[in-house]
């Protein structure tokens, strides 16, 4: 009789120890997909579209992993679209006769064309500098300044030059920030 009762405890000991085993190779495996899902996300983060292996996970994993990739593949096309659109914008923005500069609030220049930076006289690069560093012109100056305090369209003429001078139509608009 006492045979037949010891073996009670050696079998819940086995299942016990099988269950941890199993739990374990379980808990492993978790942590490896979740291991790789979080590669993937901080690849993406990075601008690296490459999503997790979707042949890796099953059950909700996959499907964790497969709305990460069509994730990735929307991100990646969106990116493409806007790098182009930047490009043309930049392209017809180089290309134009008609001097374009972007002035924050603070009246620095966040960007101008090779129009604008002519028209001035500016020799060196006008980006990241203030207006009046660039432009030592008390109509344009003020037709700015009066946009961004009025928040409303200052349309004037402004003449540059002493030997040639040269006569500009101006518009100074506020624009939303980003």
């Amino acid at each position: 009789m006492a045979n037949n009762l010891l073996w009670l405890p050696v079998a819940l000991l086995l299942l016990a120890a099988a269950a941890a085993l199993v739990w374990r190779l379980s808990s492993e495996r978790s942590r490896r997909r979740a291991s790789e899902l979080r590669r993937a996300i901080e690849s993406l983060g990075a601008g690296e579209f490459r999503p997790p292996d979707a042949a890796h996970f099953q059950g909700e994993w996959a499907g964790v992993a497969g709305s990460l990739a069509d994730a990735a593949a929307q991100i990646a096309s969106n990116s493409a679209r806007l790098s182009n659109e930047r490009d043309f914008s930049a392209a017809v923005l180089a290309s134009m006769t008609e001097g374009v500069a972007v002035v924050d609030d603070r009246e620095r220049i966040l960007f101008a064309n090779g129009a604008f930076a002519e028209a001035v006289g500016a020799v060196e690069e006008c980006r990241g500098r203030t207006l009046i560093e660039v432009v030592r012109h008390t109509s344009l100056i003020e037709a700015v300044q009066g946009a961004l305090a009025r928040a409303e369209m200052v349309r004037a003429e402004v003449e540059f030059g002493t030997v040639r001078p040269r006569t500009f139509a101006l518009t100074a608009a506020p624009v939303a920030p980003r």
